[in-house]
């Protein structure tokens, strides 16, 4: 559990708005029945054990042990003779019920837990109410992987997330990769989950300090199967541009109605970010503000949504329109 919200279908509630989605899965079930392993080997060991025990005497009842075995070969449609090991009917249980086994054996060497991914195609990547590919599309995906350790209520996981971007500065970065890992749960009627995430721009100077991590808490409350609540809180220590601490506190709620096969949801949140050192970042703290309206259907969502902050042109990088309103649209998939 648990990417940026980029005015894709992922929206609010995925992690962070960057961690990997966890719509579809792609979860290893073990088989929840198993055949008794003394089973075919009592079968196997029937006529031998018949055999070794010695002759009967006249009007004597055989041991309890070995008139068990008898009657469990003779329900299974053995032979009564016991000199000689059971043919035909006995012996297919045991090989069929073999198989089985060997097959339950197979289903336990895969690796356990859930892996989810998505891919996604939004007309612009937006990253709490600012535009990280220039108001041009971005491509972006990712995965993630959770497994159950035996922790009560909680699952570790790690995620990867990919996306274009533009910062309009000269192609220094054009690839964002975002890696997380953290722990994931319930207490009581809430969900929550802890991390930490990763911001990486491979191509991009050094010097520029584009790198950087956040510690990101989110929890959620849902209210009825229609309506639910989230905030979410993120703390970097050094934050984009090497620009000093800064944090994120974000507020929201969100909808969603069945209908037929599909599920249309509507949501809205706002944020407010802080940053130590304004001059580098490029503005001052600010609220961001978000409304969204999605379609599942089956794997497949189609969004829409409008973005806005509380800057001016004059108070964004210098005078750009990166802050401004926008209306994005996304098409995404989930595995």
């Amino acid at each position: 559990m648990h990417m940026r919200s980029s005015g894709g279908p992922a929206g609010l509630f995925s992690r962070v708005g960057r961690q990997p989605c966890r719509q579809a899965v792609a979860t290893v079930e073990r088989s929840p029945c198993r055949t008794p392993i003394w089973r075919p080997f009592l079968l196997a060991i029937t006529p031998l054990g018949l055999l070794f025990s010695g002759p009967a005497v006249a009007g004597e009842p055989l041991p309890e042990p070995v008139a068990a075995a008898a009657d469990v070969a003779h329900d299974e449609g053995g032979t009564a003779e016991p000199s000689e090991p059971a043919e035909g009917n006995a012996a297919e249980p045991a090989a069929d019920e073999g198989e089985e086994a060997a097959a339950a054996a197979a289903d336990e060497s895969v690796v356990p837990g859930e892996i989810t991914g998505e891919a996604t195609l939004v007309s612009d990547y937006i990253f709490r109410g600012i535009t990280n590919s220039d108001h041009n599309p971005a491509i972006q995906g990712g995965l993630s992987y959770s497994v159950d350790v035996g922790l009560p209520g909680a699952k570790p996981y790690i995620g990867f997330w990919g996306s274009n971007v533009d910062f309009d500065d000269g192609g220094e970065a054009t690839v964002e990769i975002d890696a997380q890992f953290g722990f994931s749960g319930t207490i009581g009627t809430v969900d929550w989950d802890l991390g930490a995430l990763y911001y990486a721009y491979p191509g991009a100077r050094s010097d520029l300090n584009y790198d950087y991590w956040e510690v990101p808490l989110q929890l959620s409350y849902a209210l009825n199967e229609h309506l639910s609540f989230q905030g979410q809180y993120a703390y970097s220590p050094d934050f984009f541009a090497g620009s000093g601490q800064a944090h994120y506190l974000m507020g929201g709620a969100r909808w969603q109605q069945p209908i037929w096969s599909m599920t249309l949801s509507a949501e809205a949140t706002t944020g407010h970010q802080w940053i130590e050192h304004n001059g580098i970042y490029g503005t001052d703290d600010y609220q961001d503000w978000r409304i969204a309206v999605s379609l599942a259907i089956d794997k497949i969502t189609l969004g829409i949504a409008y973005t806005d902050t509380d800057l001016d042109r004059s108070e964004c990088f210098g005078g750009t329109n990166q802050c401004g309103p926008r209306v994005t649209f996304s098409v995404g998939a989930s595995f």
